[in-house]
C-alpha cells in the first residue's frame, strides 16, 4: 500500500499467508533458538488472507485514510502450509488483527533488526 495515494486496488482472490517481520522474530527466538533439534527447512506462515482483507485490516490499524478498491482480477493463492513446524513446537499464531497491531506497536523494534 503506498503512502502517497488516496486508493490502492485490494485482490479479493489474491492470497498470502507470510507473517509480519516481528512475528517471525518472535517465533525464531522463542521456538527455534531454545531448541537444538529443530534443523532443515521449514514453511512458517498465519493463516490464509485475501490481499483485499489485509489491506482493509492494514488501513484499519494504521488509521489510514485510503479507498480499498475491491478488485477479482488477479487470482492466486500463495498461502503456505506449515503443519509441520507448528506441530512440532505446538505454535498457535495469532489472529491477522493481532499480528498488525503487534507490527504497529512494535515497528521501532522491527526497524532496529
Amino acid at each position: 500500500m503506498s503512502l502517497n495515494k488516496s486508493s490502492c486496488h485490494g485482490y479479493a482472490n489474491a492470497y498470502f499467508s507470510g507473517l509480519p517481520t516481528i512475528e517471525v522474530y518472535n517465533f525464531i527466538e522463542k521456538y527455534v533458538l531454545k531448541n537444538k533439534k529443530i534443523s532443515g527447512t521449514y514453511n512458517l506462515s498465519s493463516s490464509r488472507i485475501s490481499k483485499y482483507n489485509l489491506l482493509r485490516i492494514i488501513s484499519k490499524i494504521y488509521s489510514k485514510k485510503i479507498r480499498i478498491i475491491r478488485s477479482n482480477k488477479l487470482r492466486i493463492d500463495r498461502s503456505l502450509n506449515s503443519k509441520k513446524i507448528k506441530s512440532l513446537v505446538n505454535y498457535k499464531c495469532p489472529a491477522w488483527n493481532k499480528l498488525i497491531k503487534n507490527m504497529y506497536t512494535n515497528n521501532n523494534k522491527i526497524q532496529n533488526l
